[in-house]
């Protein structure tokens, strides 16, 4: 009888049990921390992504640049013999 007055009793208090209130904080925290990092790898993806196309920018400016000197050649040499 004592056991059930107990157990009545902690149901019918209106304050949460310390266990509860730990295990609430635990989470809290580690979803505060999960959010966090998440924030950090999506930074850090959007850094990379702009270092990338920093290095694809570079090489096609690279392989253009040949086909631009090629045609500054041609045009002035094609100006040279009409001059002539």
């Amino acid at each position: 009888m004592r056991h059930l007055k107990d157990f009545k009793n902690m149901i019918s208090e209106k304050t949460v049990p310390n266990s509860i209130k730990i295990l609430t904080r635990t989470v809290l925290l580690l979803i505060v921390i999960l959010v966090t990092l998440s924030g950090y790898d999506l930074g850090f993806k959007i850094t990379n992504e702009t270092n990338i196309q920093e290095g694809v920018n570079a090489i096609h400016y690279g392989y253009l640049t040949p086909y631009l000197m090629e045609s500054v050649n041609y045009y002035t040499r094609l100006l040279y013999m009409l001059g002539k």
